[in-house]
């Protein structure tokens, strides 16, 4: 491929923007990444970097879509600080989320319990309780709110996903007025290649 000028001043461009906006940040007195939802997390890390690729790893199974979810909820619930023109205004932060293992009522069942703070292992063993359910009820409702996109499948190849990360990029964009800040893909052993998560980057 070759690099030429055209090339150099793109990259040059995004990386002016990137630096811009994490100056506002820090101006605005937040970090520079996305927060978490996890103060002392936050304090230790700067927040998940923007543009960047985190890799959840557990013993357990259940513990990293648990803690991925937690972190959807936390970047699609705040509104991020910008300014437009010299004035400041709020955006919200669009997260898309791709599912190759649990189905759609699965995800939905995570997320409203995240949200609504439930404990979803007692819904799993059958032992919810009327409060549980309310806080669920209440967390599925938030949900829907959410500029958040759910792509829940299992015979999705990488380039299926490439062009639903386009989809869901263009759908928050036009519909939330939210640009794709938070991309979370469970589990991307199935998927991963590296060209994959290049792509996954630049979808940001």
């Amino acid at each position: 491929t070759d690099v030429g000028p055209t090339t150099i001043d793109v990259a040059a461009k995004q990386l002016r923007a990137e630096l811009e906006e994490a100056r506002q940040r820090r101006a605005l007195g937040g970090f520079t990444g996305l927060a978490t939802g996890w103060e002392a997390l936050d304090r230790q890390t700067g927040g998940l970097e923007i543009g960047g690729v985190t890799y959840l790893s557990a013993p357990t199974k259940g513990y990293k879509t648990t803690t991925a979810l937690n972190f959807v909820r936390a970047v699609a619930t705040r509104q991020e600080r910008i300014i437009r023109d010299g004035v400041e205004q709020l955006r919200p932060q669009g997260v898309i989320v791709v599912e190759l293992e649990a189905q759609p009522a699965e995800i939905a069942m995570g997320l409203g319990c995240v949200i609504g703070g439930a404990n979803r292992t007692r819904f799993v063993r059958g032992e919810q309780t009327p409060e549980d359910e309310s806080a669920l009820e209440y967390g599925m409702g938030e949900y829907h709110r959410l500029p958040v996109v759910v792509e829940s499948r299992t015979d999705i190849d990488p380039t299926m996903l490439r062009a639903r990360l386009r989809e869901a990029r263009w759908e928050l964009r036009t519909k939330r007025d939210a640009p794709v800040r938070l991309i979370v893909i469970d589990t991307l052993q199935l998927l991963s290649t590296e060209e994959l998560a290049e792509e996954v980057v630049r979808t940001l």
